[in-house]
């Protein structure tokens, strides 16, 4: 849709997404968080997981990991990231991404929250994030007059 400019999608939502091939490193202080936790995903892991993932695909292919590429006239984001989560760096590099090709992010970094926290049911970081997203979505569809 975005290389055919026949439509444009209203947003993108992604919640602690895998947006690289290869995962950018955590800082010393997410390395030093995530070691304190009792699990989290190993780079062999990862690498599997991206493998399945992509199928036959080449781990370049812009669709499949957008991270890196060039993002202009792709749709405006909220990304949302577990504080305490091994993808957490390439949601945030993501953004950046975003930010630098002049794309309208909104990046919410859940404090205390770990991977797959919107699978726990009844957990405030995941009522506060779902509240976010549909914010975020009603706030889009107005705006476009929807």
């Amino acid at each position: 849709m975005r290389d055919s400019g026949d439509a444009r999608l209203l947003a993108q939502v992604l919640v602690y997404p895998v947006l690289h091939a290869e995962h950018p490193a955590p800082d010393a202080e997410l390395a030093a968080m995530l070691a304190e936790l009792p699990f989290g995903f190993s780079s062999e892991q990862t690498q599997a997981i991206n493998a399945n993932y992509l199928g036959d695909a080449s781990p370049g292919e812009m669709y499949a990991f957008p991270g890196g590429h060039d993002l202009r006239r792709v749709a405006p984001a909220l990304i949302v990231a577990a504080d305490g989560d091994d993808l957490r760096p390439s949601a945030e590099a993501y953004v950046g991404d975003l930010a630098r090709s002049g794309v309208d992010v909104e990046y919410v970094r859940q404090p205390g929250a770990t991977h797959g926290f919107l699978n726990m049911i009844g957990d405030a970081s995941a009522l506060h994030t779902v509240d976010r997203i549909a914010r975020y979505l009603c706030e889009r569809a107005e705006g476009a007059g929807i």
